[in-house]
């Protein structure tokens, strides 16, 4: 391209020659009727935007020869609406701005006065649908009571993964839950004294993990910290772990259960962080124990985690005393699920937690709770709580009484120390 690479010569076309050629020429053509138009004003900052150099000798051209007007008061300009769902499009406008309206039904319907949507239902108690209750189910409904109530009484999902659809994306990095899978199926195999050669061949060939030379390394990883953990958790009793089947009265409802008994306590082991599903996990555990066996003698419950200190993980254990009176904390939580299945409740186990922990004494740190920040995503990002509560809650809203009568009595039984 010798243009390109060479000073200009006469005769060498120009680009700017040729976009004022071309304009004049649409301008010759035209017979009837001439639609111009340009960005009058940026998509994101709505700040003006001047036309073309050639549209604007365009216009300087009108406006001296033949009396147009471009000024901000009267313009013969028109400017239409960014976006089809401007309420503009559907407001009578006078001169040439009258020819450009909508007819879209479909944006107009939302412009249009509503009654405002109840998202907020109040439904009848359920009725029962039998007398046997798996303690599962009640873990679901703590772990999220506004999740519980939309799918139960709603059928109303609202998660991306609940949807059951394909996973159609080639994994380019790993997260926490396939380190989480894999990590406790190596667990299993070291408590049972199975060999692990071939579960790694199969996680490293399931398709789930990303194709590149760090993955050998990072299953290697995986592999040590697994094993370290079995190791501490069959030092604790794991690996005699016998799993008790429980049943209890509590009203007309038969409590169901599986404990894992280690010796004379429960025994819990997970390789994460405990949360607050965690400690409500093991607390219901803990309160069937005691409860069927309060003549016998009382039952503690452990559970062994990993947790963060000093920015290396280090291995923890979290324990329940012994709770004198299981049967009517059990009977109180059954109330609260049936409460639950009448109406969204504010009573999940994350803000139980961080009631007890830090809002019950410090009310100037829920709004961020509630709302997140850049390191942590908030109560109200989530895609349940939002649909029952799109505006964040005042505080005097909160359900104190209720918070304080189910988390209060969890958090008094519970230690955690470092192994």
């Amino acid at each position: 391209d010798l243009m390109a690479r060479e000073s200009p010569r006469p005769g060498d076309r120009s680009l700017r020659g040729d976009d004022r050629y071309l304009f004049l020429e649409t301008l010759i053509s035209a017979r009837e009727k001439l639609y111009l138009s340009f960005q009058g004003r940026d998509i994101k900052t709505n700040q003006p935007r001047e036309p073309s150099l050639v549209l604007r000798e365009l216009m300087d051209y009108l406006q001296h020869g033949y009396g147009w007007s471009f000024s901000n008061d009267r313009s013969d300009v028109i400017q239409l609406p960014l976006q089809p769902f401007s309420r503009e499009n559907y407001v009578a406008r006078e001169g040439r701005a009258a020819a450009f309206h909508s007819f879209d039904r479909g944006w107009l319907a939302l412009l249009q006065d509503h009654e405002a949507r109840n998202n907020f239902p109040s439904l009848p108690e359920k009725e029962a649908e039998g007398t046997e209750l798996q303690l599962d189910t009640l873990l679901r409904f703590f772990d999220h009571p506004p999740r519980y109530f939309a799918n139960q009484r709603l059928g109303l999902y609202l998660g991306a993964d609940e949807t059951g659809g394909p996973e159609d994306h080639e994994p380019f990095s790993t997260d926490h839950l396939d380190r989480y899978l894999v990590q406790a199926q190596l667990i299993q195999r070291r408590l049972a004294g199975e060999e692990a050669d071939s579960l790694m061949r199969q996680a490293r060939l399931s398709g789930h993990l990303p194709e590149n030379p760090l993955t050998d390394d990072l299953l290697q990883e995986w592999r040590q910290q697994a094993e370290a953990f079995a190791q501490t958790v069959a030092g604790q009793g794991a690996a005699d772990i016998v799993w008790e089947p429980a049943e209890i009265m509590l009203g007309e409802y038969r409590l169901l259960a599986r404990l894992p008994r280690a010796g004379e306590e429960l025994l819990f082991y997970r390789l994460a962080n405990a949360n607050a599903k965690d400690d409500m996990h093991l607390w219901l555990h803990h309160l069937v124990a005691n409860a069927l066996h309060a003549e016998t003698g009382a039952i503690h419950t452990r559970g062994i985690f990993r947790r963060k200190k000093n920015k290396e993980d280090v291995f923890c254990q979290v324990s329940y005393a012994p709770v004198a009176h299981a049967n009517a904390l059990l009977q109180d939580l059954m109330d609260v699920w049936r409460q639950g299945q009448a109406r969204p409740l504010l009573c999940g186990a994350d803000l139980g937690r961080a009631w007890v922990d830090r809002l019950a004494q410090e009310p100037q740190k829920y709004p961020a709770f509630w709302s997140g920040d850049y390191f942590r995503s908030g109560l109200g990002q989530d895609p349940y709580y939002h649909w029952f509560w799109p505006e964040m809650p005042a505080w005097e809203e909160l359900p104190a009484n209720l918070l304080q009568r189910i988390y209060e009595p969890l958090y008094a039984h519970r230690r955690e120390e470092d192994l």
